[in-house]
């Protein structure tokens, strides 16, 4: 019997232990047969052999059931929070549940209560109702654009009738701010830059026979503010379209019009300064009737009321009209839903910072609560109605003043109540980042003319522009880019509400752009002084048209030299010389000409045409012009000479060979029909 390696003829026990084998007879590692203290196998010992066996030691079940568990987990944890409608946009209404929501969004119950835990968000259950705000947070996490619609099953008990909100529109100067000057007999067109409207106004008026009242946007009617006719368009319930009966129908009526007809409201025709002697209302008529217009006289739908807002004639009139049509659309909001507004004007004060101007379509807004505006946010410090006066709460369709936002809002933003500043601040970041990314993705993808010209190729103009309100800002801005051309380009560096500041004119310079403000107060004595030191130009107007000419004059003065081709003389080709073999001759082909008109330069550029046809795309160069064997530098009308092109030994007798010269001028500019000159290329 062979002894055992410890001498006394015995196997040791650590000897004759066969090795421990995990799951299917795998070998364990040194590791995984360390023991503890009590000679029991170590937790970490145990985990090693749960993760081969592919199921937990202590659990209970088959081998079967815990690996697939396993995999679920695994699964699980792999599992893209993505939804398949990423990009695209999904209508939800009001109260839907989480099961409800994530049916829409196409995924499963469980990976949306992960997004929501990932934003900070719980529900009690996958069956409670999902905030309005949250739907928000979740949508701008998915990349899905989700819009929230009144909950049809809500209880009816807060839904009460509401004022009809009407939107005055119109050409320029037709008399819009004058009608409704009569309505409310106050004086806002003297206020006026020039009589035109520049930024809507939001006001109630109590209607005289106890017609109860309605709330009216102005619209202005120039053509640089189509987006602001578009928001009153969309606010309202009824609009107002203005004709004046001596001038009829203009660009800016049919662009109105067009809004009207787009957003499905009523609408009704005023035909305005009847008064005047050379008003002429059957044929404006007819032409209201050829933009698709039928009015009632004519067997159509739309009530046209012959006015006067300076005698008073056909007020009454219309004062009815609109009440029957707001009547006929039952209009009805609650009080006690969601906070639905939209921002109508912003802007920045001095004395209470950003300010904004808008109205409520459903719900109650009350000071001290929390708001998301656009991608601002903030807590309503004070509330003022349309007579200036301090109040703690508003509701629909009365125009308010709210204070208390963190930035500017922009025209148009929507106006959401939320439950704390916090959830506040994360909707107004995401949606920041969110136009942020839009906003990168248009600029890659901008057109050729725009982006893509090499600045080198064309002049440039930066600009800084500051306004009254946001969204003049906003149609000031539009309106000069429309000045912009392949041969001039304009770039709003920066565009901002409220008077010029000492941080405007430091940009400017830093720069080289102007700084244009329109409707602003003049800068004082000091900033001018700073302005006037630092070579910076500060153009100011109250007038858009004013402003839009002299920019226009800006860009004519940066307009680039063109290149300009000038036939200098022509040469008809009577003979051809080989010269391959002459000795000290350069050329191969020397064409003997006749000056038939002008001068031949030696030093210009040239072209060859044969039967009336451009041979050779580019100019070509002369290597040698000659006169009686001697090198000459022109050649006067009548001469002959000889010329040879450069690379060029495909001549013919009956060739013509003209004599190029380029010069450079300054590309012309053309007069826009809205203001201002654009700068354009060619003849």
């Amino acid at each position: 019997m062979a002894k055992g390696r410890d001498g006394t003829g015995a196997t040791s026990a650590t000897a004759r232990e066969k090795p421990r084998v995990g799951y299917k007879g795998k070998k364990l590692t040194a590791d995984e047969e360390e023991d503890d203290g009590d000679g029991k196998r170590s937790k970490k010992t145990k985990e090693k052999i749960s993760k081969y066996r592919k199921f937990s030691v202590a659990g209970k079940g088959t081998v079967r059931a815990k690996r697939k568990d396993a995999a679920g987990e695994n699964a699980r944890e792999a599992r893209s929070l993505e939804s398949p409608r990423a990009g695209g946009a999904a209508e939800i209404a009001e109260g839907t549940t989480l099961v409800e929501l994530a049916r829409v969004l196409e995924m499963e119950t469980r990976d949306l209560e992960t997004v929501l835990a990932n934003l900070g968000e719980s529900l009690a259950s996958s069956e409670d109702a999902v905030p309005t705000d949250v739907m928000e947070l979740v949508g701008l996490e998915l990349n899905v654009d989700i819009s929230v619609s009144p909950d049809p099953n809500a209880d009816a008990t807060e839904v009460v009738r509401r004022r009809g909100v009407v939107a005055v529109m119109g050409h320029v100067d037709h008399g819009k701010t004058t009608l409704l000057d009569s309505l409310r007999k106050t004086s806002v067109a003297a206020g006026e830059a020039g009589g035109i409207t520049q930024h809507i106004g939001a006001f109630v008026v109590e209607l005289p026979g106890g017609h109860g009242s309605l709330t009216f946007l102005d619209t202005p009617g120039h053509a640089a503010f189509s987006a602001m006719r578009q928001r009153g368009a969309t606010a309202t319930d009824v609009a107002v379209l203005v004709v004046a009966a001596d001038d009829g129908v203009m660009p800016q009526t049919r662009e109105a019009a067009a809004h009207i007809q787009a957003a499905g409201v009523p609408m009704v025709v005023a035909l305005t300064k009847i008064d005047r002697e050379n008003a002429d209302p059957r044929r404006v008529k007819s032409e209201i009737g050829s933009m698709g217009i039928e009015l009632e006289e004519f067997g159509g739908k739309v009530q046209c009321v012959p006015i006067s807002a300076i005698t008073g004639e056909g007020l009454a009139e219309l004062e009815e009209c609109l009440v029957l049509e707001a009547d006929a659309l039952e209009l009805k909001a609650s009080l006690s839903g969601k906070v639905n507004g939209v921002v109508l004007e912003a802007k920045l004060d001095k004395g209470q910072g950003p300010t904004a101007t808008g109205l409520l379509r459903s719900g109650t807004l009350k000071v001290g609560s929390y708001v998301v505006v656009g991608n601002q946010y903030g807590k309503v410090r004070s509330l003022r109605n349309a007579k200036a006066e301090q109040i703690s709460h508003v509701g629909p369709a009365e125009p308010f003043e709210l204070v208390g936002l963190k930035g500017v809002p922009s025209a148009g933003d929507s106006i959401t109540m939320v439950e704390s500043e916090s959830r506040a601040k994360r909707i107004s970041e995401a949606r920041e980042e969110r136009e942020a990314r839009m906003k990168g993705e248009d600029e890659e993808a901008a057109p050729a003319n725009q982006s893509e010209i090499d600045p080198e190729e064309r002049g440039h103009l930066n600009v800084i522009i500051k306004a009254d309100v946001q969204g003049t800002a906003e149609a000031v801005r539009d309106a000069l880019l429309g000045l912009a051309s392949e041969a001039v380009g304009l770039k709003v560096v920066f565009m901002g509400v409220g008077a010029i500041t000492e941080s405007d004119i430091s940009l400017s310079a830093a720069i080289g752009a102007p700084v244009l403000g329109f409707n602003v107060r003049e800068p004082p004595n000091s900033l001018a002084k700073l302005a006037k030191q630092k070579g910076v130009r500060i153009v100011r107007h109250r007038v858009i048209y004013h402003l839009l000419d002299e920019v226009g004059e800006m860009l004519t003065g940066l307009a680039p030299m063109e290149e300009h081709e000038q036939i200098e003389g022509e040469a008809n080709v009577v003979q051809i010389f080989d010269m391959s073999g002459a000795k000290g001759n350069n050329a191969t082909i020397v064409a003997g000409c006749v000056v038939g008109q002008g001068a031949m330069k030696a030093g210009e550029k040239f072209r060859l045409i044969r039967d009336g046809v451009c041979i050779h795309e580019e100019l070509l160069d002369c290597s040698s012009m000659r006169r009686h064997r001697l090198e000459v530098d022109a050649v006067g009308k009548g001469s002959d000479c000889g010329i040879a092109l450069a690379d060029v030994v495909d001549i013919r007798m009956g060739d013509v060979i003209q004599c190029v010269s380029l010069v450079r001028r300054p590309l012309r500019s053309v007069k826009v029909e809205s203001g201002g000159a654009r700068v354009v290329k060619g003849d």
